[in-house]
């Protein structure tokens, strides 16, 4: 077992069993997106598009997703299902799973991450991701530690694949108002 499946283990098992599940009502959500991605060099360029339905519930929430991209003048198609499971009052999981046409998207993917809330607005998480593209796959281990204030949210993530040459690594960092 790898360090980071590990730390999704250990999230999951310090958050269980669930406790109560407060009551929310039911909703249901339509999305559409629309995009194009431009570069500065007019490499890749495209549109992106999605269609989603999302319903939210007591337990947590599931979304079903279908994308379109055309990159490098080639047509590409994911279908995709996410489920945002509650797993106790300060714990959560993400969970997805993908089939894509090639091109701009993997044939298969999928996803699992555990977040946990601790201390005045605190979340961590640690997870995975792994994209088949036929002759190729990749994995990367994630993990992030973010902070609500207000209407506010600032976050850090990091990404690790690993290489047969040591490891590939990446970060982002995000700050959302509400």
């Amino acid at each position: 077992m790898t360090r980071a499946m590990g730390l999704a283990a250990a999230a999951l098992l310090w958050a269980a069993p669930a406790a109560a599940q407060e009551r929310v009502r039911p909703t249901t959500r339509v999305m559409v997106e629309a995009g194009y991605v431009g570069t500065d060099y007019g490499f890749g360029e495209g549109p992106l598009a999605s269609l989603a339905v999302a319903r939210r519930g007591s337990g947590g929430a599931l979304l079903g997703r279908l994308s379109y991209a055309n990159r490098f003048r080639e047509d590409a198609f994911q279908a995709e299902v996410e489920a945002y499971p509650r797993l106790a009052r300060r714990a959560y999981a993400y969970a997805a799973a993908g089939v894509g046409t090639g091109g701009a998207f993997p044939l298969r993917r999928a996803a699992a991450e555990a977040f946990v809330g601790f201390g005045p607005g605190w979340e961590a998480s640690a997870g995975f991701r792994a994209m088949d593209y036929g002759e190729s796959a990749v994995e990367i281990y994630t993990a992030s530690l973010g902070r609500y204030v207000g209407n506010w949210w600032g976050a850090g993530r990091v990404y690790v694949s690993p290489a047969l040459q040591g490891h590939d690594r990446a970060g982002e960092a995000a700050l959302r108002r509400y």
